[in-house]
């Protein structure tokens, strides 16, 4: 008993089944799926299609030459009782559900549309329970449905419609019958309704659609829109529209009664046309409105446009809506109109995210903020904002969110306040506060009563007991920012602050941050990152800020001794990270993480008669030392260092630390150093480890990323020493640079244990000749030879002569290269002989710019055979060539062809003298005009061609190319 019917890439396949078969062989059918069955162009006879009773789903994608789904091979009509599911994906020849022979069918006027016919004829078919329907790339329908099919449709739910270029509305109307619809057409249970990509949509539904009607003068009379009353949808709740073009209003000034009632999302995404989303009239409408998405639409002014109101009756709309996404608006000017505080209601906002609009200037009117009683998330990022309320004249305004729990204000380059102009602000339940990227900003917070100068103002103006519960504070100091400005009282305003992250925290804006910092009484976690800053000063005076001359890490480190955690990264300039006398107050730090300081030499600084003092740890369980190229020891000191709980400690990125204290080290808990999840070290002891770890460069493994001239160490190993790069490294990129005395940058036997390497940039060698070295590799060796290397570049070479030294064998071969990029290889005369090329199968992206001496990118070998041969390039996509003043053609050689079957993009430019894409044949007149299309080029896939005007000749000339191969000229 067949049920399920499933057809894929029967490429040759044009019949389900003849006009002989039974018409009961299907009678058990429920699911029927066809895919990429190019010469099918018909689903069913009618024949058939009446003994499929149960029938349930029907899915048919990607069948170029299907011209429809129904073949009307003996007239009438079909009801599909039980179907549930229709999917018509990417069929761009179909033009209805039924045909006949070879013309789509339509057996009478009644649904036709000029010489248009609607894809659905409700005389031909009925779906009683059809629940789902997806049309996508239809090509040539213009129409979905005519009114009469609508009432068939009564149990659809999902409805989704997209990119169907010739689509100009849903629904149609009759012209010339004098029919028209006495009553309004509804899709009762219909929940989701999904319209994307359709460029030729003029509307949803349309009365006598005639030609006029749908003439430009006609659309210039007046806003054109999406929806009007026509069509009622009493039970939709998620509407998403994107990629449409044509319509100025999502709905008309008339909506269908009861219409859009049930409606909890919208979603409106790249509808460039639209200036507004919700219109005053709609708005009693949308009483159940949940979520609002609105991106990327480039005519956009206005979010809710709300002006006189009367048929409201002075009561105002109390709006459902809880989230509210607003992104990369250009033109946005406001989110609300400033009338709008009697009219609507916006009590149950929760969450507001607004990016992308370097229009708006600010975000609330002070009247909306008052309805933000449920606000618990606000988020603002890239953005024109000056700033956040909107500023009006009169009485001080207080401004309060009592739910708002996390603020993020990010990118916001031209914000200064929250609120020109005197004022307070409360958040009583505010947890986490984020400002980065807002460089105006000079104060985060003062108090009402503070003192300061007129040209100056506050984030935030604040009196007592405005945060009494943030606990997450991350900024963004700009290097400039003071975070608190006038006196400051313990335990009135951060009371509750336990984690503080600082960006670019600079010497000018130290000595305050120092003040805030001291007053924090519960910090635990304290993340300094991205700044600058230098050695701790051994002056107790400057520690404690007094000095404006302090020299500083983090000086009020002595005064936090609750701090459980802290984490310091990309603080170059810093050598010392504390002195003894602050590392001793760090009582309670459990967790220490230092990264990617460059020049941090120790840890703790060595003070003069620190012999026999020591120092001690004694909550500290977990501690990281990462990318830390500088460090030398944790201290050089004679102290004596105690760490009685620590049980973790990872360092990785270390290469120049040779030991770990040059005084005694306990840590009676720890077993092993870890370099990686799967690598550690122990040798008894912290000491010997390290020192261990540091003669067989051990901190490097599990390292993915790797600069060489970073690691003067390893770049005396990298030719001298047996394996310099262990095989248990985990490296993934390299870029060897800075290596004034590389001959080669890859010697053979590196190429054995770099396994996982999958990107290679060699820069800036002077005396550099060749990138691989391949002497000693044996063709049973090449299963090893960087199976994973994806791209390779070269850059600023001056005496690199080739790639590699050896005639790569077949099994001894790059197969995994995709990306080539040469860039100012001036001695480079070519990069390939034709043997070269069949190790690059998988090359997909060629780029090659500024190679003064390159004749050739394919050069050909000496004592070739003059039999001609193929050089394929099977994946490559992209080809570029540009300021290559010598070159002559790309392939040199005169008995080779040029192949690439899948080529997408070729941009030449700046080269002088090529006349060729190759050399000419032997079999060719010497003497003939260069062509630079020639027989033995094939390009036979859709190419753009880009060519500058300094290319002295483009003919085509009997090349295989495909016949949307496109010349473009470029303009430099």
């Amino acid at each position: 008993m067949l049920e399920s019917l499933r057809l894929k890439n029967l490429i040759n396949l044009e019949k389900l089944c003849n006009s002989h078969i039974s018409s009961k062989s299907f009678s058990t059918l429920k699911v029927i799926q066809v895919e990429r069955c190019d010469k099918m162009e018909v689903l069913f006879p009618l024949s058939i299609v009446r003994g499929l009773p149960q029938l349930e789903e029907i899915n048919v994608v990607d069948c170029k030459r299907m011209r429809g789904i129904v073949d009307a091979d003996d007239g009438g009509k079909v009801e599909l009782h039980n179907l549930l599911g229709l999917k018509l994906c990417d069929l761009p020849d179909i033009k209805s559900f039924f045909t006949i022979g070879m013309a789509p069918l339509s057996s009478t006027s009644h649904d036709k549309v000029g010489t248009q016919i609607a894809f659905f004829n409700e005389q031909q078919v009925a779906f009683s329970k059809l629940e789902t329907l997806e049309v996508k790339g239809l090509d040539n329908v213009e129409f979905l449905f005519p009114p009469s099919m609508i009432k068939s449709l009564a149990q659809l739910r999902d409805l989704r419609v997209s990119s169907c270029k010739k689509m100009e509305a849903i629904i149609t109307e009759e012209e010339g019958l004098g029919l028209e619809i006495s009553e309004t057409l509804a899709f009762p249970m219909l929940t989701s309704l999904n319209l994307n990509d359709l460029e030729s949509l003029m509307c949803f539904s349309r009365k006598k659609c005639s030609r006029e009607a749908r003439s430009q003068d006609r659309i210039k009379s007046y806003r054109t829109t999406l929806f009007s009353q026509e069509v009622a949808f009493p039970k939709l709740e998620a509407l998403d529209i994107s990629d449409l073009d044509n319509f100025e209003m999502i709905w008309d000034n008339k909506v269908a009664m009861d219409s859009f009632s049930k409606l909890k999302t919208l979603r409106v995404v790249d509808c460039n046309k639209l200036v507004s989303i919700v219109h005053s009239i709609i708005l009693r409408q949308l009483l159940s409105l949940e979520r609002l998405d609105a991106r990327r639409c480039g005519s956009l002014d206005i979010i809710f446009e709300l002006q006189t109101l009367n048929h409201l009756d002075g009561h105002p709309i109390a709006l459902p809506l809880t989230e509210l996404t607003v992104s990369r608006l250009p033109k946005l000017k406001c989110i609300w109109d400033k009338e709008l505080h009697c009219q609507i209601k916006f009590q149950c906002l929760r969450s507001i995210s607004v990016s992308g609009c370097e229009s708006l200037t600010s975000l609330f009117p002070p009247s909306i903020t008052r309805d933000l009683i449920q606000l618990e998330k606000l988020a603002i990022d890239e953005c024109g904002i000056v700033e956040i309320i909107k500023s009006e004249e009169g009485l001080v305004p207080k401004f309060v969110f009592p739910m708002l729990t996390s603020l993020e204000l990010e990118c916001l380059r031209e914000l200064k306040c929250l609120y020109k102009g005197t004022h307070t602000s409360h958040w009583p339940a505010l947890k986490t506060l984020k400002v980065h990227g807002c460089d105006k900003v000079e104060i985060l917070a003062s108090h009402l009563e503070n003192e300061m100068s007129l040209d100056k103002q506050p984030l935030f103006l604040i009196e007592k007991g405005a945060f009494p519960n943030l606990q997450e504070l991350k900024l963004d100091l700009s290097k400039r920012m003071e975070i608190w400005h006038g006196h400051f009282h313990d335990g009135e305003f951060f009371c509750k602050l336990s984690l503080l992250k600082l960006r670019h925290l600079s010497q000018e804006s130290s000595i305050s941050t120092c003040r805030f910092v001291e007053s924090l009484t519960n910090l635990e976690e304290l993340v300094v990152c991205e700044s600058y800053l230098e050695d701790p000063s051994s002056n107790e005076e400057a520690i404690e800020g007094t000095s404006r001359e302090m020299k500083v890490i983090l000086p009020f480190s002595r005064y936090i001794r609750h701090l459980q955690t802290l984490d310091v990264s990309h603080c170059d300039g810093l050598s010392k990270m504390f002195t003894p006398t602050i590392a001793e107050n760090l009582v309670a730090l459990t967790k220490l993480r230092i990264s990617n300081c460059r020049i941090l030499t120790e840890v703790i600084n060595d003070e003069k008669g620190g012999d026999g003092r020591v120092v001690a740890f004694n909550q500290l369980k977990y501690m990281e030392l990462d990318g830390l190229i500088g460090l030398r020891s944790f201290s050089s000191g004679g102290y004596t260092l105690m760490f009685p709980l620590l049980e973790d400690i990872i360092v990785t990125r270390c290469p120049n630390m040779k030991f770990f204290s040059q005084g005694p080290t306990e840590a009676s808990k720890l077993k092993r150093v870890q370099v990686s999840k799967e690598a550690w070290f122990w040798a008894g002891n912290l000491n010997i480890t390290i020192h261990n770890m540091f003669e067989e460069m051990g901190t490097f493994a599990g390292v993915e990323k790797m600069l060489l001239s970073e690691f003067p160490v390893l770049i005396g190993k990298w030719h001298n020493e047996l394996n310099p790069i262990k095989s248990y490294w985990q490296l993934k990129s390299v870029v060897v640079d800075k290596c004034p005395s590389f001959i080669n940058a890859i010697p053979s036997k590196l190429m054995l244990v770099l396994d996982n390497l999958g990107y290679l940039q060699v820069r800036d060698c002077e005396l550099l000749e060749e990138i691989f070295d391949l002497e000693g590799l044996e063709v049973v060796e090449s299963t090893r030879v960087l199976p994973q290397l994806r791209e390779l570049n070269l850059v600023n070479l001056p005496k690199l002569r080739r790639l590699w030294n050896k005639d790569l064998q077949e099994s001894l071969c790059f197969n995994s290269l995709e990306r080539l990029i040469l860039y100012n290889c001036n001695n480079l005369g070519h990069a390939f002989s034709p043997s070269m090329v069949q190790c690059l199968a998988n090359l997909e992206l060629m780029e090659i710019k500024e190679c003064g001496q390159m004749e050739g990118v394919i050069v050909e070998e000496e004592a070739e055979g003059s039999a001609m041969k193929k050089i394929t390039f099977p994946k490559l996509q992209r080809m570029t060539m540009e300021y290559l003043p010598n070159l002559t053609c790309f392939l040199l050689g005169k008995n080779h062809m040029l192949e690439c079957p899948i080529l997408e993009m070729m941009i030449i430019a700046h080269c002088p003298k090529m006349e060729s894409l190759i050399g000419q044949s032997q079999m060719e007149d010497d003497h003939s005009t260069p062509s630079f299309f020639t027989s033995q080029v094939s390009l036979s896939n859709k190419c753009i061609f880009g060519v500058s005007l300094g290319l002295v000749l483009v003919v085509l000339d009997n090349a295989q190319y495909d016949a949307n191969f496109v010349l473009v000229p470029i303009y430099t």
